[in-house]
């Protein structure tokens, strides 16, 4: 059984990767004006060429009905199309 003192140790460590990445996020957020998601669909599609959300959705460890929100909201900026 793990020690209650490493419990709590393990707890902050995630608390403080889920700080800095809530922080990067609203940095690009800022500096680019897209979401830390829509980037990684763009990373994605810029890698493979042409591509299914079903894969993108896969790819981005979400389900496909999110991943077609975001693409949606890429197309109406011009970044993306179908």
């Amino acid at each position: 059984m793990m020690k209650p003192d490493r419990g709590a140790e393990i707890v902050d460590h995630l608390r403080r990767v889920f700080q800095v990445a809530i922080e990067r996020s609203k940095r690009i957020k800022r500096e680019t004006g897209l979401t830390g998601l829509q980037l990684l669909a763009i990373k994605t599609i810029a890698e493979e060429g042409p591509i299914m959300v079903s894969e993108i959705a896969r790819r981005m460890y979400l389900h496909p009905a999110p991943v077609v929100g975001i693409l949606d909201r890429l197309e109406k900026k011009g970044l993306a199309e179908r």
